[in-house]
């Protein structure tokens, strides 16, 4: 069931249909599938779909929600205390070791709560996005980005489980290290999933934009005030679904850039202490791996500003077209549609600002950079001088 209601905004004056019910199309289950299948593997859905229909999660799937995070803190305090035993008597590596046990365990319990206390917000990104796609949809296209969907999820799975693998059977690492680096992978798998998202709303943009071109062959009046009403109600979802996507995933990438940030410094604090008391190849491996999760990280981090930055300009484009369309000899009616999308792009739209604190756009991975860089030679700087 779909209800109506008036959005007025500036001069806006379009009946906007608000979503009620919660069935969601065969394609776009088939474009969630793989993302929703990585996630529920790790006990962290964003939501359910059941017969096609999607809701927020439920207490059972809250419950082993909860379940996992308990396990995954014992599993840290384990590998922590492992550790200290083995450090017993550094004072230094003991400390350095108990901020990394609270850092996870932080940024562990703030991911888990904020996917379950959200799940009604996602549930609301996917209905808005299944009315934009039953309007704005190149099945060619479409195809592609499912394919990438599974492509993308696949690759990082295994890329992931390799590193993890290699790396504790070259370091020697006790077997529950493995768990703990399936554990991290979850985090890399929420940043795809907002990669792979915000490509998808990309692509939405890049259709309506396409659409207003063909604005100008349809005949008839009748059908074109029609088009028009869909236009400005499909850029309203498409903004809708951007606000959902900002209210959730700044949580999911503050936790991302907060354990990049220290889990590095830490990685290199402890690679440091250890150097001296290591065999020059085992020196060469330790900084080689620290080298390589870094790097994969990194690259994450710079994907996902890149499809956020190219977001960011195909709305731009938006708002170039519709002052193109204007300066066009169209209908007063079109032209009401135009200025009524500018005046709405203004009012809601804006950069993904995490809390505050940072933008996420192009320039994140440089400020991300010069901040690890800067703090490793300050640890450098201490170990050296």
């Amino acid at each position: 069931m779909i209800n109506f209601q008036k959005h007025r905004n500036r001069g806006v004056n379009y009946r906007i249909e608000v979503i009620t019910d919660n069935f969601v199309d065969k394609d776009v289950q088939s474009m969630l599938r793989p993302l929703n299948l990585i996630t529920n593997i790790f006990f962290n859905p964003f939501y359910r779909i059941k017969n096609g229909f999607i809701k927020p999660n439920s207490c059972i799937s809250n419950c082993l929600t909860f379940c996992f995070l308990i396990f995954t803190l014992c599993l840290f305090f384990y590998r922590s205390y492992d550790r200290v035993r083995m450090k017993a008597g550094i004072i230094k590596s003991v400390s350095v070791i108990n901020i990394d046990y609270f850092t996870d365990a932080f940024v562990t319990i703030f991911r888990h709560t904020v996917i379950v206390l959200y799940s009604k917000n996602n549930v609301m990104f996917v209905l808005n996005f299944v009315k934009v796609n039953r309007f704005l949809n190149d099945e060619v296209s479409f195809k592609r980005l499912i394919f990438g969907n599974w492509v993308s999820v696949v690759s990082l799975f295994l890329i992931n489980v390799f590193l993890i693998f290699y790396i504790c059977l070259m370091l020697g690492l006790p077997s529950y290290n493995l768990i703990c680096g399936c554990i991290y992978e979850s985090m890399d798998i929420h940043v795809l999933y907002a990669i792979r998202l915000i490509n998808l709303l990309k692509h939405k943009i890049e259709l309506w934009n396409c659409k207003v071109f063909e604005l100008q062959s349809v005949q008839g009046g009748t059908l074109k005030k029609g088009l028009y009403k869909k236009m400005f109600q499909s850029y309203f979802n498409i903004l809708h679904c951007y606000d959902f996507y900002k209210n959730f995933f700044q949580f999911l990438i503050l936790c991302h850039c907060i354990s990049y940030f220290i889990n590095n410094l830490i990685h290199m604090e402890l690679t440091i202490e250890h150097l001296p008391n290591i065999s020059l190849m085992d020196q060469i491996l330790k900084l080689t791996t620290n080298i390589v999760w870094t790097l994969k990280n990194f690259i994450l981090e710079i994907v996902l500003c890149s499809e956020v930055e190219k977001f960011y300009k195909e709305m731009q484009k938006t708002q170039d077209v519709c002052v193109n369309m204007l300066k066009e000899n169209c209908s007063s009616e079109e032209r009401q549609l135009y200025k009524n999308i500018q005046r709405l792009h203004r009012a809601k739209f804006n950069k993904i600002s995490v809390f505050g604190l940072f933008y996420v756009d192009a320039n994140l991975p440089r400020r991300m950079i010069a901040l690890v860089a800067n703090y490793t030679i300050v640890l450098l700087q201490f170990a050296f001088l």
